[in-house]
């Protein structure tokens, strides 16, 4: 009976460290997933400034090409100008595809977020359902550590 009561007492032991690891990774787990709701948040923000970026350049591109349609018109006293249109057309084209490429990057990011977000959700309800799980082995530990002892302190008697 004094074996099996150190070994229910080990067991015991046991069960109240996986129940307070349980309780850390619930925490962090509440943790990551705050985490990746900012992401989210963040990532849609960041798709909301390339946007921006896309038509700024894109109406960069329409002024440079009216700037060259009025330079031409001027003729000889337009020339300079032109080749300054002709430069800002090229930096609005560049900027237009740098933007495109940033677009296509954030896009896949928001969605890797998304199914991390996914993820972190069902990890979560495991954590949660394990943690849940450890308390109810934690209360028949505990039920049988006490009949034990009970058995022992009258074994003993």
């Amino acid at each position: 009976m004094d074996e099996c009561g150190e070994k229910v007492n080990l067991a015991a032991e046991h069960v109240r460290g996986m129940r307070a690891d349980a309780e850390r990774s619930q925490k962090a787990m509440s943790g990551l997933r705050e985490n990746m709701r900012s992401l989210q948040s963040r990532s849609r923000e960041i798709a909301q400034v390339v946007g921006l970026v896309e038509t700024v350049a894109y109406q960069t591109k329409l002024l440079s090409l009216n700037a060259s349609v009025e330079a031409a018109r001027a003729g000889e006293a337009g020339r300079g100008f032109a080749i300054v249109a002709q430069e800002v057309r090229a930096l609005a084209s560049r900027s237009e595809e740098a933007a495109r490429k940033i677009h296509t990057i954030v896009n896949s990011s928001i969605n890797v977020i998304e199914d991390g977000t996914i993820m972190t959700a069902r990890v979560s309800e495991a954590v949660e359902h394990t943690g849940t799980a450890i308390l109810a082995v934690n209360q028949i530990i505990s039920d049988v550590v006490r009949l034990t002892h009970a058995g022992v302190s009258e074994s003993q008697e």
